[in-house]
């Protein structure tokens, strides 16, 4: 996560997204065992952010010449409310997919329980 700030277009402003796609990163490697998912979760994010250079001519966190009006200024409209239905659809569809994903590593056996998964295996004690 810190090899991000070294982008000169981030700064605090974005540390809360940082924090929360580390947190996503963190129980996918807790439920399944494996950093795997996680390099193609990223992989995934790079790929989405390079389309959205290409196409735009500018990363979507870049700040314009004049920035659009806020919500609290032009009210409700079409593409606020679209925005908001893709956020509950993909929130509940990523709720749904970690459920199933703890399920299934549940009874895999792959995960460990809780965040002893970042330890070495030698370190973590096991009941007699």
């Amino acid at each position: 996560m810190c090899g991000n700030f070294s982008h000169p277009e981030v700064g605090i402003a974005r540390l809360p997204f940082y924090l929360a796609v580390a947190a996503v990163y963190g129980r996918v490697a807790a439920a399944t065992n494996s950093t795997y998912p996680g390099i193609v979760l990223h992989g995934g994010g790079n790929l989405f952010s390079a389309i959205s250079f290409f196409s735009q001519g500018r990363s979507e966190w870049e700040l314009v010449a004049s920035p659009p009006p806020t919500i609290w200024k032009v009210g409700l409209d079409a593409s606020f409310l679209a925005n908001v239905a893709a956020l509950v659809v993909v929130g509940g569809s990523a709720v749904l997919a970690y459920r199933e994903l703890f399920t299934a590593a549940r009874a895999s056996g792959a995960a460990l329980s809780g965040y002893l998964v970042l330890l070495p295996r030698s370190t973590v004690r096991r009941r007699r």
